[in-house]
């Protein structure tokens, strides 16, 4: 199966990911936004697997196409032109670009996610019966670059026009650049991630290790129909997760992992079947069976889904 979708097209995501936005831990990562969570995803699919370590460069625009939730916007560009008689020339291109707000809510998404913490689950060294769990941040660097005449600004020595402004803050500062003159950052030209290595070392199945989850990037389409509900996106990676078609959860385990409200019950069961029906309906989930009275979750996935069209 694992060949199967790496020739779909598929990117690994660490099990300690998964885990946070699935369940309740101390840090809240099931408590993220659509858009933080789909673009976290995002950013784990522009990683090399062979080198999870290393730091990635990426443009916005890259993010915006591989989470489809971007609205392109279009536009016209002129071209202008001189010829050697000294005539002028001049044609009118369709475009197309990525809507400005939609870039900024990324650029957004993605600084929160410089600060947003996961806990790392392994194996005990000395005693590989145990566990143990760590707190980390989820990205060990971010930050923005910028590329003046093909070439890259170094953030120490700038023009004179431009000057540093920290969007982060003292413990891990993040710089855009603005200009002495105005009041608006300089668009930027490439984002700059390094993932967590204890994230890594997972993605490597590193020893002691969790390991992770290969997911199809299909599911994008599903996370933009999604985007108003985030209990839905957490639900579809509780199922792909899984290793076994069958599996179960306690219902208020698995209602307060989604995020569901748990001080009103009987609504967060309903919502979660509804949750679970909509999945049933895109054949994530073959049948599914909820019994509040067992407080049991009952789920069958579609090992098959990543072939549907």
């Amino acid at each position: 199966m694992a060949n199967e979708l790496t020739k779909t097209g598929a990117f690994r995501v660490p099990n300690s990911i998964i885990q946070g936005l699935t369940t309740e831990t101390v840090v809240g990562l099931n408590r993220l936004n659509p858009l933080p969570m789909m673009t976290l995803l995002g950013l784990l699919t522009l990683i090399d697997e062979k080198h999870p370590e290393a730091e990635v460069a990426a443009k916005v625009s890259e993010i915006l196409e591989i989470i489809e939730v971007s609205r392109e916007v279009a536009h016209e560009v002129q071209r202008e032109w001189e010829t050697e008689s000294g005539s002028s020339g001049r044609r009118t291109y369709n475009a197309k670009r990525f809507s400005p707000a939609h870039v900024e809510k990324i650029n957004k998404a993605m600084l929160s996610l410089h600060d947003q913490k996961v806990v790392v689950r392994r194996r005990n060294r000395d005693d590989k019966s145990k566990w143990e769990e760590r707190t980390v941040h989820v990205l060990d660097s971010f930050g923005y670059a910028y590329i003046k005449n093909g070439r890259r600004l170094d953030m120490h020595h700038l023009p004179r026009e431009l000057m540093r402004i920290n969007v982060g803050n003292d413990e891990r500062p993040v710089y855009r650049l603005r200009r002495l003159d105005g009041e608006r950052n300089e668009r930027v030209s490439e984002v700059l991630f390094r993932l967590n290595r204890e994230l890594a070392d997972e993605i490597n199945r590193g020893k002691g290790t969790i390991g992770f989850t290969l997911i199809a990037k299909k599911v994008f389409r599903l996370f933009r129909e999604f985007r108003q509900q985030p209990a839905l996106i957490r639900l579809t990676l509780l199922v792909l997760r899984q290793t076994d078609d069958k599996f179960g959860r306690n219902l208020s385990e698995a209602t307060a992992g989604l995020g569901l409200d748990g001080s009103h019950p009987t609504k967060a069961i309903e919502q979660l079947g509804e949750a679970c029906r909509r999945l049933h309906e895109h054949g994530l989930i073959v049948e599914f069976a909820i019994n509040p009275e067992a407080d049991k979750l009952t789920i069958t996935r579609n090992r098959e889904w990543h072939k549907l069209p």
